[in-house]
């Protein structure tokens, strides 16, 4: 479970909508992760995610940056192998940058297992590859009025159809009946 979940994306605004909820601020990891990794700078940083050549690109860019990146392994092992890295790591960041659920699942077993060593845990999706530059940001108009989505799927359109255009459908089906049942649970309108 995480300690701070923060709103991404205009699905979750929609729903938030129409539950009567305040959305807040859209706290995309896109743009949220780079500020976080600024602030830190100087901690130590793991990153487990994406694959060569992106994954050596984007610890190369976070190192000219000033960041001390002192563990970094693709994402396509098994869960336990990044909770035996992370055990013993001295990061106090640990990027997850694997895709949901897999960063989610191991996000929860590296929380475990550093219990006695507390440290932040970024599930990131794609960011590695952003900092990589192997996909680049949809432009800034697109990016404040909440179409990266759009974007992202114009120049993927094959990997991200079923995500974006068969999923936000059957997302938005899901919020309109849902928000019902949350205005009801929260008491709000």
């Amino acid at each position: 479970m995480a300690d701070v979940l923060l709103r991404d994306g205009k699905g979750m605004d929609f729903l938030m909508r129409r539950a009567g909820v305040p959305s807040g601020m859209n706290m995309n990891g896109t743009d949220l992760i780079p500020q976080i990794l600024r602030r830190a700078k100087g901690s130590p940083v793991a990153i487990y995610g994406t694959a060569d050549p992106w994954l050596s690109t984007a610890k190369e860019t976070l190192e000219r940056e000033g960041h001390d990146i002192v563990d970094h392994r693709d994402g396509f092992c098994a869960d336990a192998d990044y909770v035996a890295l992370a055990k013993d790591s001295p990061a106090r960041i640990i990027v997850l940058a694997m895709g949901m659920p897999k960063q989610e699942r191991v996000a929860a077993m590296i929380r475990e297992v550093r219990a006695d060593r507390p440290c932040t845990i970024i599930c990131g999706g794609a960011i590695v590859d952003f900092i990589a530059g192997r996909h680049p940001r949809a432009p800034l108009w697109m990016r404040e009025r909440g179409l990266e989505w759009a974007f992202r799927l114009g120049r993927e359109p094959r990997r991200l159809f079923s995500r974006y255009v068969i999923g936000n459908v059957q997302f938005l089906l899901r919020a309109q009946q849902l928000a019902p049942r949350l205005v009801r649970k929260t008491g709000t309108s």
